[in-house]
């Protein structure tokens, strides 16, 4: 758990990024502890964790940001999923009463483990998945996608150990990285194969920590949105794990990712 000053630096910082929105040292503090964030988690994302706050506390600023940031870009997505057309502002109006509606707001519980916008992203799949599996109203046919975004009795480690999947998803893992910009390659290199911090990486470049968290979120959900987008393309399946792939790829595939990330 951060120490309070840790909390109240954060804060600080926080309210100056954004000075529309508004919440107590209290309730940060209060959420902070609720939500068990970590000193990490505070440091990379002390500001969504401010966001994420004042929204649970109803400040109708915070509420905006985050409809007209992250909420507004969740269509596609859904729509990715294979949700039908008519079917999206459905499941964006169950997101906004998980985040923000009850007694303690869903979005309460965010704890500052990667971005807020992810975050809200994964609930609005789930929600997304939830809705066709109750929805009576979804024709047996029109509902075929859900056996393959979460087959019943697959998981992400089964799917890989498929030949076909898994030499498809090398071969994207290779196609992908290449395509990543010379800096994202070097990020990711020095974070993910040498283990070098976001610290020391910070160091190196002159710029702020928060900035290379970013860069390193950034082409990370740049290599998973391709591998989404090849997997749905070519099976189409988006396994309902698919964030996984990236820890497990480093174990479980024949890639040289050292290799990949140096060229």
């Amino acid at each position: 758990m951060p120490s309070d000053s840790e909390i109240e630096a954060a804060h600080r910082q926080a309210a100056i990024l954004w000075p529309g929105v508004s919440t107590s040292l209290g309730q940060y503090a209060e959420m902070l502890q609720s939500a068990c964030v970590a000193t990490e988690g505070l440091r990379q994302w002390g500001g969504d964790l401010y966001l994420a706050c004042a929204a649970g506390a109803g400040d109708l600023a915070a509420v905006r940001v985050i409809e007209d940031r992250f909420i507004a870009r969740l269509p596609a997505r859904i729509r990715r999923l294979g949700a039908a057309s008519e079917k999206v502002g459905d499941v964006l109006q169950i997101v906004r009463e998980r985040l923000f509606s009850g007694t303690v707001p869903r979005i309460r519980a965010y704890n500052g483990a990667g971005p807020l916008e992810q975050w809200i992203k994964v609930v609005a799949i789930r929600t997304a998945i939830d809705l066709h599996r109750t929805d009576a109203s979804i024709p047996r046919i029109d509902a075929a996608w859900l056996s393959t975004v979460t087959p019943p009795s697959t998981d992400t480690s089964t799917l890989l150990m498929k030949v076909e999947y898994k030499r498809e998803l090398e071969g994207a893992i290779q196609e992908l990285v290449t395509q990543l910009s010379p800096r994202d390659r070097a990020i990711l290199r020095l974070h993910v194969v040498e283990g070098a911090s976001i610290e020391k990486i910070a160091a190196s470049y002159g710029v702020h920590r928060v900035t290379v968290a970013r860069w390193v979120w950034s082409a990370g959900e740049t290599l998973l949105d391709g591998l989404r987008r090849r997997f749905q393309e070519k099976f189409g399946i988006v396994p309902r794990e698919f964030d996984s792939l990236a820890r497990m790829a480093r174990s479980q595939l024949s890639i040289d990712l050292a290799g990949l990330l140096a060229e």
